[in-house]
């Protein structure tokens, strides 16, 4: 079978993480088993049971901590007009003091960031190619971060 290696795997090179590609070979963006585009259906579908509707009709919560590099998270899914995967938003599960480690190690695995904006607080973005994802961290003057991705076309509209 061939496997695709999802943002969290070539963050954090571990086998463990692998996910497979879509029926045409061709590795999808997004997150774990949720990809761009699909529908809320596919997402819990593939989901085996680990998503619930959130507490509005355009997003999905995953049950259950996800782990990034030692970092721990709680899950969103967001959908477009509540019906295609456009945002996996982490909300972290640690003090606001650990952010600055948070986007050193982003940082350290992704590299030198695509863009960065200072609007009252701090947004950094990534081009993560590898996994057709856009990395958006964010930080607002020492207070909570906050990390999502985005499909990679979300970049260009970002930039323009």
């Amino acid at each position: 079978m061939i496997l695709r290696l999802a943002l969290a795997a070539a963050l954090l090179a571990s086998p463990a993480l692998a996910q497979p590609v879509d029926n045409t070979g061709i590795a999808a963006g997004g997150w774990s088993f949720a990809h761009w585009g699909m529908t809320r259906a596919e997402v819990e579908a593939a989901s085996d049971g680990k998503t619930h509707a959130g507490d509005d009709d355009v997003s999905d919560t995953v049950d259950g901590d996800y782990m990034l590099g030692g970092f721990k998270f709680q899950v969103q899914l967001a959908f477009d007009d509540a019906t295609h995967l456009a945002e996996v938003k982490l909300t972290p599960a640690f003090p606001p003091k650990q952010c600055g480690a948070l986007k050193a190690f982003l940082r350290d695995k992704l590299g030198a960031p695509t863009l960065e904006a200072d609007t009252g607080g701090k947004t950094t973005w990534w081009r993560d190619e590898r996994n057709s994802n856009a990395v958006e961290f964010s930080q607002q003057s020492g207070q909570v971060c906050s990390l999502a991705y985005h499909p990679l076309s979300t970049l260009a509209i970002v930039s323009s």
